[in-house]
């Protein structure tokens, strides 16, 4: 028996639980949502979880069903009164006659407050390990389970099937129709993201710095700092430490000896940070080794 069910799936309230600490009232642990036994056979189609773009993409056939894939993320839902206090909550976040304004959420705060229960988590998570799939991590806001498993692996769960595409010159996987899930689990789970690698476009077009010269024609900027890639024609400006220094007027707090030692930032991407990149950096700018920690290890 199969439902059609419109996934909520906002990105949004993935990253909110990532803010600064601040405590707010202490709040009852959630009950247990899901209620009926999860039974693979009885299933509800999530409308919509296919990519539109493997509509006008040229489909190339499934792919091998021994291809792992890798760090897929089953997106967990508040029920609904949680929902409505969380939307209370950003708005007095907001509001600066509330007491609540500026007080941010811990991660394990946001989990206790809107999260779902450790008894529910602890059937999804069981769920995906029958189906062979490989459990990384829970969000320590409760808000995702990060996953991996083989092609076939992600079928059989989701009963749909993955295609490999060609759009524009690029290669692509997706699935090839809307998954599904056991009825059981749809007051919990809205869906799964990273099913496809099908990826957003920055709105930005290609940019040229330009200047005038003293007879008033326009010539290229090129920095000192510069690549060029005789294959592709592009050319890349490095943004060197003093130009960081400029751009941001950082150099007031170098002067009066704050430069950062003993804090940390977060920075939310979409991808791995390829610390060849970060190492190159530094070395280039005779500057010491200091590797990032892991993007993933703290949530």
């Amino acid at each position: 028996m199969k439902k059609q069910l419109t996934p909520r799936v906002s990105v949004g309230v993935l990253v909110v639980f990532s803010l600064a600490v601040g405590l707010l009232s202490t709040a009852q642990l959630a009950p247990s949502r899901i209620t009926q036994k999860i039974d693979n056979a009885s299933r509800t189609t999530i409308g919509g979880s296919t990519h539109p773009a493997t509509k006008t993409a040229k489909d190339l056939g499934a792919v091998d069903r021994n291809r792992l894939l890798e760090r897929m993320l089953l997106v967990l839902k508040p029920s609904s009164n949680q929902q409505s206090a969380l939307n209370s909550l950003l708005d007095s976040q907001q509001d600066k006659t509330s007491p609540n304004y500026h007080k941010w959420l811990a991660p394990e705060q946001f989990a206790q407050q809107f999260g779902l229960s450790d008894e529910d988590v602890q059937k999804i998570t069981g769920w995906l390990q029958q189906h062979g799939l490989s459990v990384a991590r829970v969000a320590r806001g409760k808000q995702w389970i990060e996953f991996s498993g083989t092609a076939l692996q992600v079928e059989n769960t989701f009963q749909t099937s993955m295609h490999s595409y060609s759009r524009d010159g690029e290669s692509h996987i997706a699935n090839a129709k809307d998954i599904s899930l056991p009825q059981a689990l749809t007051p919990v789970v809205s869906g799964v993201l990273s099913l496809h690698n099908f990826l957003k476009k920055p709105m930005h077009s290609k940019v040229t710095q330009m200047k005038r010269d003293v007879g008033g024609k326009l010539k290229r900027i090129n920095p000192d700092l510069t690549i060029y890639d005789p294959n592709s024609g592009n050319v890349y400006y490095f943004v060197a430490p003093g130009d960081f220094q400029t751009i941001y007027n950082v150099r007031p707090l170098l002067s009066s000896g704050i430069d950062g030692s003993g804090a940390s930032i977060a920075i939310v991407g979409r991808s791995d940070i390829w610390f060849s990149d970060v190492q190159a950096f530094r070395h280039i700018f005779g500057l010491p080794e200091n590797d990032p920690n892991s993007p993933w290890q703290n949530y």
